[in-house]
């Protein structure tokens, strides 16, 4: 057994070397990121098409049929609502702090975790 930083291992195993990924070896575009925000404006503006208000509130045709309604869910089996409801936003100050903020969270996390990996979360 050799001595090593995290403990004892085995010569073969103290022999490896482990790939480490840190923020300079992690590179890319945030294709899944930049993707869901394209896909959260367009379905803000077909909201706001379909009679959404841009202020506060909801309202519209799209976000009527479109919201977490846990009735709709539970007893219409209207499953589409628990995703469709990530989409919707309430106003113009609502799509704007989540753009940005998924922007930001989205071109630190998604490199480090994959693509695939950050679609799934």
């Amino acid at each position: 057994m050799t001595p090593t930083s995290v403990g004892m291992r085995c010569p073969e195993c103290s022999r490896e070397r482990t790939k480490v990924k840190t923020i300079g070896s992690i590179s890319g575009v945030p294709s899944v990121t930049q993707a869901l925000i394209v896909i959260n404006v367009i379905v803000f503006v077909v909201q706001t098409a379909a009679g959404a208000g841009l202020g506060s509130g909801g309202g519209g045709t799209v976000f009527n049929h479109g919201v977490l309604y846990g009735f709709a869910v539970d007893h219409q089996h209207q499953y589409w609502r628990l995703v469709s409801s990530g989409f919707l936003h309430i106003g113009i100050f609502h799509i704007a702090v989540n753009m940005v903020s998924l922007y930001f969270v989205g071109s630190a996390l998604e490199p480090a975790v994959g693509r695939r990996n950050f679609a799934l979360i």
